[in-house]
């Protein structure tokens, strides 16, 4: 949803984001020893700086590698668990 809104996600989570989701998308939050060092980067960010999250983000949501996200992916894994358990061809 940031990636679709332009904002830059500043990330928490699962150790492994960098597997799924390229690092230049968004600020993770694990490289700062505090929040006042976070908000120092983040203010020191040029208007160029923080447009190219923004086009790193465009990018990732045009490739191939974000199909693993979409609407039609989840569809289409639904549609083969109901197959699975149903025994019915969709």
């Amino acid at each position: 949803d940031c990636f679709y809104a332009g904002t830059i996600p500043v990330y928490w989570g699962a150790p492994d984001i960098e597997r799924w989701i390229p690092p230049e998308c968004y600020v993770d939050m694990r490289r700062f020893e505090s929040y006042d060092d976070l908000r120092d980067f983040l203010h020191s960010r040029t208007p160029e700086q923080l447009e190219a999250y923004r086009l790193a983000a465009r990018d990732f949501l045009r490739s191939e590698r974000f199909r693993l996200f979409s609407k039609q992916t989840f569809a289409e894994l639904i549609g083969r668990i109901v197959e699975e358990d149903t025994g019915v061809s969709l």
